[in-house]
Protein backbone atom coordinates (compact mmCIF):
# COMPACT_ATOMS: atom_id res chain seq x y z
CA UNK A 1 0.00 0.00 0.00
CA UNK A 2 1.41 3.32 -0.96
CA UNK A 3 1.90 6.16 1.46
CA UNK A 4 -1.26 8.10 2.18
CA UNK A 5 -1.65 11.66 0.99
CA UNK A 6 -1.53 13.84 4.08
CA UNK A 7 -2.02 17.31 2.66
CA UNK A 8 -5.20 19.32 2.33
CA UNK A 9 -5.97 22.84 1.15
CA UNK A 10 -8.43 25.58 2.16
CA UNK A 11 -10.49 26.05 5.34
CA UNK A 12 -14.18 26.02 4.57
CA UNK A 13 -17.66 25.63 6.05
CA UNK A 14 -18.39 23.55 9.15
CA UNK A 15 -19.42 19.89 8.91
CA UNK A 16 -23.10 19.33 9.80
CA UNK A 17 -22.53 15.56 9.94
CA UNK A 18 -20.15 15.73 12.89
CA UNK A 19 -22.42 18.08 14.81
CA UNK A 20 -25.38 15.78 14.22
CA UNK A 21 -23.48 12.75 15.49
CA UNK A 22 -22.26 14.55 18.60
CA UNK A 23 -25.73 15.79 19.56
CA UNK A 24 -27.82 12.77 18.62
CA UNK A 25 -25.40 9.96 19.42
CA UNK A 26 -26.30 8.30 16.09
CA UNK A 27 -23.33 7.32 13.96
CA UNK A 28 -23.65 8.01 10.21
CA UNK A 29 -24.35 5.12 7.90
CA UNK A 30 -21.79 3.63 5.56
CA UNK A 31 -22.76 3.69 1.89
CA UNK A 32 -21.07 1.47 -0.70
CA UNK A 33 -20.92 2.83 -4.25
CA UNK A 34 -19.27 1.31 -7.34
CA UNK A 35 -16.44 3.32 -8.89
CA UNK A 36 -14.99 3.30 -12.40
CA UNK A 37 -12.37 5.23 -14.38
CA UNK A 38 -13.75 6.85 -17.51
CA UNK A 39 -12.67 5.04 -20.69
CA UNK A 40 -14.53 7.03 -23.30
CA UNK A 41 -11.60 9.04 -24.69
CA UNK A 42 -10.38 12.61 -24.28
CA UNK A 43 -11.42 15.71 -26.22
CA UNK A 44 -8.95 17.66 -28.35
CA UNK A 45 -7.78 21.06 -27.16
CA UNK A 46 -5.57 24.01 -28.07
CA UNK A 47 -2.68 25.04 -25.84
CA UNK A 48 -1.69 28.58 -24.86
CA UNK A 49 1.11 28.27 -27.45
CA UNK A 50 -1.41 27.62 -30.22
CA UNK A 51 -0.89 23.88 -30.68
CA UNK A 52 -3.95 21.83 -31.54
CA UNK A 53 -3.58 18.70 -29.44
CA UNK A 54 -5.08 15.28 -29.94
CA UNK A 55 -4.12 12.90 -27.14
CA UNK A 56 -4.44 9.38 -28.53
CA UNK A 57 -2.92 7.31 -25.74
CA UNK A 58 -2.85 7.77 -21.99
CA UNK A 59 -2.32 5.38 -19.10
CA UNK A 60 -1.53 6.17 -15.50
CA UNK A 61 -0.94 4.21 -12.30
CA UNK A 62 -2.74 5.50 -9.21
CA UNK A 63 -3.69 4.23 -5.76
CA UNK A 64 -5.77 4.77 -2.63
CA UNK A 65 -8.63 7.04 -3.63
CA UNK A 66 -10.03 9.11 -0.77
CA UNK A 67 -13.18 11.21 -0.48
CA UNK A 68 -13.45 14.26 1.74
CA UNK A 69 -16.02 16.38 3.47
CA UNK A 70 -15.05 20.00 3.99
CA UNK A 71 -14.77 21.66 7.35
CA UNK A 72 -13.63 20.99 10.87
CA UNK A 73 -14.87 18.03 12.87
CA UNK A 74 -14.81 17.10 16.51
CA UNK A 75 -11.48 15.62 17.49
CA UNK A 76 -11.49 11.85 17.71
CA UNK A 77 -14.91 11.34 16.10
CA UNK A 78 -13.89 10.23 12.63
CA UNK A 79 -11.00 7.98 13.72
CA UNK A 80 -13.46 6.04 15.88
CA UNK A 81 -15.96 5.72 13.03
CA UNK A 82 -13.23 4.82 10.56
CA UNK A 83 -11.92 2.06 12.82
CA UNK A 84 -15.40 0.62 13.18
CA UNK A 85 -16.67 1.04 9.63
CA UNK A 86 -13.55 1.12 7.45
CA UNK A 87 -11.26 -1.38 9.20
CA UNK A 88 -8.98 -1.78 6.16
CA UNK A 89 -8.04 1.90 6.18
CA UNK A 90 -4.71 3.18 7.42
CA UNK A 91 -5.06 5.56 10.35
CA UNK A 92 -5.42 9.22 9.46
CA UNK A 93 -5.12 12.21 11.78
CA UNK A 94 -8.61 13.34 12.71
CA UNK A 95 -8.54 16.67 10.97
CA UNK A 96 -6.97 18.33 7.96
CA UNK A 97 -7.25 22.02 7.12
CA UNK A 98 -9.27 21.43 3.94
CA UNK A 99 -11.46 18.46 4.75
CA UNK A 100 -12.00 15.19 6.55
CA UNK A 101 -11.40 11.82 4.89
CA UNK A 102 -14.71 9.98 5.39
CA UNK A 103 -14.64 7.64 2.43
CA UNK A 104 -12.14 5.63 0.44
CA UNK A 105 -11.36 3.03 -2.17
CA UNK A 106 -7.95 1.55 -1.32
CA UNK A 107 -5.88 -0.35 -3.86
CA UNK A 108 -3.71 0.02 -6.97
CA UNK A 109 -5.20 0.89 -10.35
CA UNK A 110 -4.11 1.50 -13.94
CA UNK A 111 -6.46 3.89 -15.69
CA UNK A 112 -6.84 4.27 -19.45
CA UNK A 113 -9.23 6.90 -20.87
CA UNK A 114 -8.93 5.15 -24.26
CA UNK A 115 -9.95 1.69 -23.06
CA UNK A 116 -13.19 1.98 -25.04
CA UNK A 117 -15.26 1.41 -21.92
CA UNK A 118 -15.13 2.44 -18.30
CA UNK A 119 -12.66 0.48 -16.15
CA UNK A 120 -14.16 -0.88 -12.90
CA UNK A 121 -12.06 0.13 -9.89
CA UNK A 122 -14.05 -1.43 -7.08
CA UNK A 123 -16.52 -0.54 -4.34
CA UNK A 124 -15.97 2.76 -2.55
CA UNK A 125 -17.15 3.02 1.04
CA UNK A 126 -18.32 6.42 2.26
CA UNK A 127 -19.87 7.67 5.46
CA UNK A 128 -23.01 9.63 4.76
CA UNK A 129 -22.40 13.35 4.34
CA UNK A 130 -21.94 16.19 1.85
CA UNK A 131 -18.79 15.49 -0.15
CA UNK A 132 -16.63 18.10 -1.85
CA UNK A 133 -13.29 16.56 -2.76
CA UNK A 134 -11.30 13.50 -3.76
CA UNK A 135 -7.62 12.60 -3.47
CA UNK A 136 -5.40 9.84 -4.77
CA UNK A 137 -1.73 8.86 -4.91
CA UNK A 138 0.45 8.22 -7.95
CA UNK A 139 2.46 5.01 -8.39
CA UNK A 140 5.35 3.68 -10.41
CA UNK A 141 3.64 0.88 -12.36
CA UNK A 142 5.01 -2.64 -12.18
CA UNK A 143 4.18 -6.36 -12.05
CA UNK A 144 1.68 -5.83 -9.22
CA UNK A 145 -0.34 -3.77 -11.69
CA UNK A 146 -0.15 -6.31 -14.51
CA UNK A 147 2.55 -4.26 -16.26
CA UNK A 148 5.31 -6.31 -17.92
CA UNK A 149 8.92 -5.17 -17.93
CA UNK A 150 8.83 -4.24 -21.64
CA UNK A 151 5.68 -2.14 -21.28
CA UNK A 152 6.33 1.61 -21.76
CA UNK A 153 4.51 2.18 -18.46
CA UNK A 154 6.85 -0.10 -16.49
CA UNK A 155 8.56 1.94 -13.78
CA UNK A 156 6.64 5.05 -14.83
CA UNK A 157 3.58 6.80 -13.49
CA UNK A 158 2.02 7.77 -16.81
CA UNK A 159 2.57 7.52 -20.54
CA UNK A 160 1.00 9.97 -22.97
CA UNK A 161 1.03 10.05 -26.76
CA UNK A 162 -0.62 11.96 -29.57
CA UNK A 163 -0.20 14.76 -32.07
CA UNK A 164 0.36 18.50 -31.81
CA UNK A 165 -0.45 20.68 -34.83
CA UNK A 166 0.33 24.35 -35.39
CA UNK A 167 -0.12 25.78 -38.87
CA UNK A 168 1.39 23.35 -41.38
CA UNK A 169 3.59 21.61 -38.81
CA UNK A 170 2.48 18.36 -37.20
CA UNK A 171 4.42 16.78 -34.33
CA UNK A 172 3.94 13.25 -33.03
CA UNK A 173 4.80 13.14 -29.35
CA UNK A 174 5.37 10.50 -26.71
CA UNK A 175 5.86 11.32 -23.04
CA UNK A 176 6.89 9.11 -20.13
CA UNK A 177 6.10 10.67 -16.76
CA UNK A 178 7.73 9.83 -13.44
CA UNK A 179 6.44 11.17 -10.12
CA UNK A 180 8.31 11.66 -6.87
CA UNK A 181 7.46 9.28 -4.02
CA UNK A 182 4.34 10.45 -2.21
CA UNK A 183 3.05 12.54 -5.12
CA UNK A 184 -0.66 12.66 -5.72
CA UNK A 185 -3.72 14.76 -6.44
CA UNK A 186 -5.39 16.59 -3.55
CA UNK A 187 -8.80 18.21 -3.74
CA UNK A 188 -10.15 17.07 -7.10
CA UNK A 189 -13.79 18.20 -7.30
CA UNK A 190 -16.28 15.59 -6.10
CA UNK A 191 -19.68 16.92 -5.15
CA UNK A 192 -22.23 14.45 -3.92
CA UNK A 193 -24.66 14.33 -1.02
CA UNK A 194 -24.38 10.78 0.28
CA UNK A 195 -27.31 9.38 2.24
CA UNK A 196 -28.22 5.78 3.13
CA UNK A 197 -30.44 5.53 0.04
CA UNK A 198 -27.91 7.06 -2.41
CA UNK A 199 -27.45 5.00 -5.58
CA UNK A 200 -24.80 6.15 -8.05
CA UNK A 201 -21.64 5.10 -9.86
CA UNK A 202 -18.60 7.26 -9.14
CA UNK A 203 -16.56 8.10 -12.26
CA UNK A 204 -12.94 9.29 -12.09
CA UNK A 205 -12.12 11.53 -15.06
CA UNK A 206 -9.00 13.17 -16.48
CA UNK A 207 -9.72 16.69 -17.72
CA UNK A 208 -7.24 17.87 -20.40
CA UNK A 209 -8.62 21.41 -20.06
CA UNK A 210 -9.22 23.01 -16.67
CA UNK A 211 -13.02 23.58 -16.68
CA UNK A 212 -12.69 26.78 -14.63
CA UNK A 213 -12.33 30.23 -16.14
CA UNK A 214 -8.55 29.79 -16.44
CA UNK A 215 -8.98 27.01 -19.05
CA UNK A 216 -5.37 25.88 -18.63
CA UNK A 217 -4.46 22.71 -20.54
CA UNK A 218 -2.29 19.70 -19.69
CA UNK A 219 0.31 20.79 -22.25
CA UNK A 220 0.43 24.55 -21.79
CA UNK A 221 4.08 25.54 -21.66
CA UNK A 222 5.29 22.77 -23.99
CA UNK A 223 6.90 24.18 -27.16
CA UNK A 224 6.84 21.22 -29.55
CA UNK A 225 8.64 22.98 -32.39
CA UNK A 226 11.62 23.72 -30.16
CA UNK A 227 11.67 20.11 -28.97
CA UNK A 228 11.83 18.77 -32.53
CA UNK A 229 15.56 19.41 -32.79
CA UNK A 230 16.16 17.24 -35.88
CA UNK A 231 13.06 18.37 -37.74
CA UNK A 232 11.56 14.91 -38.25
CA UNK A 233 8.30 15.74 -36.46
CA UNK A 234 8.94 13.22 -33.67
CA UNK A 235 9.06 14.55 -30.11
CA UNK A 236 10.04 12.43 -27.11
CA UNK A 237 9.46 13.86 -23.63
CA UNK A 238 11.48 12.04 -20.97
CA UNK A 239 12.08 12.48 -17.23
CA UNK A 240 14.48 15.35 -16.62
CA UNK A 241 13.24 17.39 -19.57
CA UNK A 242 11.67 20.78 -18.89
CA UNK A 243 8.58 19.64 -20.80
CA UNK A 244 8.36 16.56 -18.59
CA UNK A 245 8.31 18.75 -15.50
CA UNK A 246 5.49 20.83 -16.99
CA UNK A 247 3.37 17.75 -17.70
CA UNK A 248 4.15 16.25 -14.31
CA UNK A 249 2.98 19.40 -12.51
CA UNK A 250 -0.20 19.52 -14.56
CA UNK A 251 -1.08 15.90 -13.83
CA UNK A 252 -0.72 16.57 -10.10
CA UNK A 253 -3.10 19.54 -10.25
CA UNK A 254 -6.63 19.00 -9.00
CA UNK A 255 -7.75 21.25 -11.87
CA UNK A 256 -7.29 18.35 -14.29
CA UNK A 257 -9.22 15.63 -12.48
CA UNK A 258 -12.66 15.16 -11.04
CA UNK A 259 -15.05 12.53 -9.78
CA UNK A 260 -18.67 12.70 -10.94
CA UNK A 261 -21.67 10.68 -9.84
CA UNK A 262 -23.56 8.89 -12.58
CA UNK A 263 -27.08 7.58 -11.87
Amino acid sequence: MVKRILMWTGIVSALPLAAAVCTSGVEPATVTLPMVASGTGLPGFTTAEGYEIEIERFRAAIADIEFTIRGETHAGLLPRLRDAILPSAKAHPGHYAGGEVTGELPGRFVIDPFAGEDTPLGEARLLEGDYNGANFAFLAAGPDDGIAGDDPLAGRTAVVGGTARRGERVFRFEAAVEMDAGAGVVGAPFRLVVRPDTRATLVLRLLPVDPTAEADTLLDGVEFEALDTDGDGEVLIAPGDAAHNVLRRRLQSHDHWDVVARP
